[in-house]
């Protein structure tokens, strides 16, 4: 007779662990498909008093929802699953971690270097887990598990649920929990007196790393009898000094010694390099291109234009533009594209009958976002699809010629009618044609003879995302998957379809069970990236994408689009090296060429990116991508009739396609006159499409702005950050937003949070410099006028050719009684206008000069 069913769905497997708070058990869960395997933490209170239960019982769904949050926002925290309750005692479901835990593999060989990529990984894990205000508190080798899958560290058995099954009340009726949460010698002083910080969690992930390095406990470890701190060195003589620094700093008994934060400790172990700049000459492109699925929504970022009440002022600081698709480089000192012409209104200065204030002259109300700032800022997606099944490296320099090979094909199903493989081979190289009709009408007749052909509903589901059926290829993949329970392509497939739709959750379990049936499987790695980018999780996206080199997943488009996440990230080098990989290999299919062609772009090969976008749509005439790339060419070439019907033309073959409503809604709101409703009507049906793609949120969120909708553009930007809390873009339009409402304070933080997510990417100076400029409209308002001089001067450190912040600056000095510093910074205001050819800003500049009596 079988064991019982926990919760009427989980089948144990085997015990895994037991200790004071419970046992940990491997389950198999009935109810899915797959039967996947997943942990149960069975968990007991320590107290049983009616009233200890009844507040354990409320606080076990609230720590269980901390955890959901928390596992899901990072690869290596694992997922929970479901929590229940069940005769008295509490039940974790989490994601199976197939790995070994640190103590199981201390014997072996650490080097510096492997330890080094191990602290480097944790730290970007607790990164993750701080910033969810939330700390570890029990970090030791048994609780980090390495990954067999990818060799990255996962955090297991986080304090929080121990600490809450130790719960007792006291006399007063106060809950507290009646032990420390720790392990004595991987905790430090202040948590064993019951006060742990985020400093704590990265002591004890130190003394980790020491215990690997010398391979002796903390207790077998003598310390400085004077001072408390932990002598280890002489025990790896061969570490090098600048790892025995940070190590014996983050162990440093005073917590005042330490590292505060796990970003500060991680910054202290990178290499100090000088960052040499791509040397470009073109305007800036996004650096956020997705390598996850076959459509990657835009990120725009919509910046403040202000003016004073006296007058219209000169206009405020150009928005960045952000444009996603691969026609152009991203120069290494971006300057904004050319708006739409403004046409300031003639200042008329009034009379000043008292000292000027920067209130009174220039409150910088928001005026809305002019269409030039809706600009997109996310990624076309570029050959992330996988070869062609009779493509590979034998093969693949003999079918340049697409044709004689469908013709091949065509010649030897004449002679054996039945072959599967042929025809299943032939319904792939008519969809890599974008023959879609034929490459179905093929895929059918083999479906006919046999309904459980794997492969060819495979090649169905991606005929069926390429056509924008998304729940056809849904239905059709889960097929796949079901009869095949180990076809890793198949979960992969069902995941870019997921993630087309926007359930990411889903797209992460069956990129995870594919790497559970094929570890290795580089491209699951590469699709997951997509996933991790729309979270904002872009070192997450590159370890992807590491990972999928390493396993075999040498693509144009890997290496392209790792170098646009590290040029994100502000990593210009390395972005520069992994796009002339990209430009240099060999490309036969259509996605192919079109990674190689925006590998080119970003390295200012333009010919050769024309060359490359020409040839995709030689090879595939159908090919979405290649006619987006070609819209947005004719758009940013000033033809936007020719780049509206481009990008007809693509939703003609995908309706579904999210990248070509955006920007055919980017080209509607951009027009003269602007068709904002036309733009709404497009971000809309996208959002239809995918619900819960940020960067799209981003685009509707600007498009209400624009016609002042700003209840349904707050909703958006809301929405949107609850996807991806790590938009600096999101925050900018937030920002500008609530400086609209006059909601100042909200304002500052939303500025202020999209330079901290700039500093933590690797910072980019003209966004910054926006950022600064309005996050002074919203301190003027508020009175803090230093603090509104001190942004103004970052700003223009940062971007010292903008007429509008020098004006901006003029009237903050002038409010501060700094005439002769006023009357500087209106001079160069006026200056930069008319060399910039914009004679009416010129001569409102000099009015107010003169109004002000400068």
């Amino acid at each position: 007779m079988s064991a019982p069913l926990l919760n009427h769905r989980y089948r144990i497997v085997k015990a895994l662990a037991e200790g004071g708070f419970g046992q940990t058990f491997l389950v198999e869960d009935t109810q899915m498909p797959s039967r996947r395997q997943c942990v149960i933490k069975q968990l007991k209170p320590m107290n049983d008093r009616p009233e200890v239960f009844e507040i354990v019982q409320q606080r076990f769904a609230r720590e269980a929802a901390v955890l959901e949050a928390v596992g899901k926002g990072n690869s290596q925290i694992p997922d929970l699953y479901a929590y229940f309750q069940e005769k008295g005692q509490f039940y974790l479901v989490q994601e199976w971690i197939e790995g070994l835990p640190l103590t199981a593999l201390s014997s072996e060989d650490w080097s510096e270097d492997r330890v080094r990529s191990l602290l480097q990984n944790a730290l970007r894990a607790l990164v993750h887990v701080h910033r969810q205000n939330i700390i570890h508190r029990d970090i030791k080798p048994e609780n980090i598990i390495l990954r067999s899958s990818d060799q990255l560290p996962c955090l297991i058995d986080f304090g929080a649920v121990k600490e809450l099954m130790t719960t007792v009340v006291s006399t007063a009726g106060a809950t507290k929990s009646s032990l420390v949460i720790g392990t004595p010698g991987f905790m430090p002083p202040e948590q064993a007196a019951g006060r742990p910080t985020f400093s704590s969690d990265l002591y004890s992930l130190s003394m980790t790393m020491i215990f690997l390095l010398t391979g002796r406990t903390p207790a077998e470890l003598p310390t400085n009898s004077q001072t408390g701190e932990v002598l280890w060195t002489q025990f790896a003589p061969s570490v090098s000094e600048p790892l025995q620094t940070v190590l014996t700093r983050a162990v440093h008994p005073y917590l005042q010694n330490r590292y505060p934060t796990a970003d500060d400790m991680l910054a202290a172990l990178m290499p100090t390099t000088v960052e040499q700049p791509v040397t470009t000459g073109a305007q800036p492109v996004s650096a956020y291109v997705s390598s996850g699925a076959p459509t990657v929504a835009m990120a725009n970022s919509a910046f403040a234009e202000q003016s004073p009440t006296q007058a219209s002022a000169p206009p405020g600081a150009y928005p960045v533009t952000q444009s996603p698709f691969p026609t152009v480089a991203q120069s290494s000192t971006p300057q904004p594209l050319t708006p739409q012409p403004l046409t300031p209104q003639p200042l008329t200065p009034q009379p000043l009958t008292s000292a000027p204030t920067a209130k009174a002259l220039f409150p910088w109300k928001r005026a809305g976002i002019a269409a030039s700032a809706l600009l997109l800022g996310g990624g076309i997606l570029v050959g992330i699809r996988p070869q062609l099944s009779f493509v590979n490296q034998e093969s693949a320099a003999q079918i340049e010629d697409f044709p004689a090979e469908i013709a091949s094909l065509e010649g030897t199903l004449e002679e054996t009618p039945t072959d599967a493989t042929a025809q299943v081979n032939l319904a792939s190289a008519y969809f890599e044609v974008g023959r879609y009709e034929d490459a179905l009408a093929q895929i059918e007749t083999v479906l006919t003879q046999n309904p459980e052909d794997v492969t060819a509903l495979i090649t169905k589901g991606k005929v069926q995302i390429e056509t924008g059926e998304y729940q056809a290829a849904l239905s059709t993949l889960t097929k796949a998957a079901d009869i095949d329970l180990n076809n890793a392509e198949a979960l992969v497939e069902r995941g870019n379809v997921y993630y087309e739709i926007g359930e990411y959750d889903n797209a992460i379990d069956d990129y995870r069970s594919a790497l559970q049936r094929e570890p290795g499987y580089g491209r699951a790695y590469q699709e997951w990236s997509a996933v991790n980018v729309v979270r904002g999780n872009i070192q997450e996206a590159i370890q992807n994408l590491d990972l999928a080199i390493q396993n075999g997943e040498k693509t144009i488009s890997v290496y392209t689009n790792r170098g646009n996440r590290k040029s994100s990230i502000g990593d210009r080098d390395g972005a520069a090296e992994d796009w002339k990989i990209a430009s240099e290999m060999e490309a036969y299919t259509a996605n192919d060429f079109s990674s190689r062609g925006f590998a080119n772009s970003r390295l200012n090969k333009k010919e050769k990116a024309v060359d490359d976008y020409n040839q995709a749509l030689i090879v595939n005439p159908n090919s979405t991508r290649a006619i987006i790339n070609r819209s947005y060419s004719q758009y940013e070439a000033g033809e936007p009739e020719q780049a509206l019907a481009t990008a007809t033309k693509a939703l003609e073959i995908n309706p579904n396609s999210t990248t070509a409503l955006i920007l055919r809604g980017e080209i509607k709101s951009n027009s003269n006159p602007a068709d904002q409703e036309g733009a709404l009507a497009d971000y809309s049906k996208a959002l239809d499409i995918n619900p819960n793609d940020p960067n799209i949120l981003n685009n509707r969120c600007s498009a209400y702005f624009a016609i002042g909708e700003l209840g349904l553009a707050l909703a958006d930007c809301d929405l949107g950050l609850q996807v991806n809390p790590r938009s600096e873009a999101l925050y900018v339009s937030r920002g500008n937003i609530r400086l609209t409402q006059e909601n100042f304070e909200g304002a500052v933080q939303d500025f202020s949070r999209s330079l901290e997510v700039m500093a933590e990417n690797g910072g980019n100076p003209f966004r910054e410099s926006v950022a600064y400029s309005n996050r002074a409209s919203a301190l003027v308002n508020l009175q803090d006028l230093n603090g509104a001089l001190s942004d103004l001067n970052k700003a223009l450190e940062l971007n010292p050719d903008d007429p509008s912040d020098y004006y901006k600056r003029g009237i903050v000095k002038a409010s501060l009684e700094d005439k002769e510093g006023a009357r500087e910074d209106m001079r160069k205001a006026a200056d930069l206008y008319l060399a910039q050819g914009r004679t009416d800003s010129h001569r409102s500049v000099i009015a107010m000069m003169e109004s002000l009596g400068l």
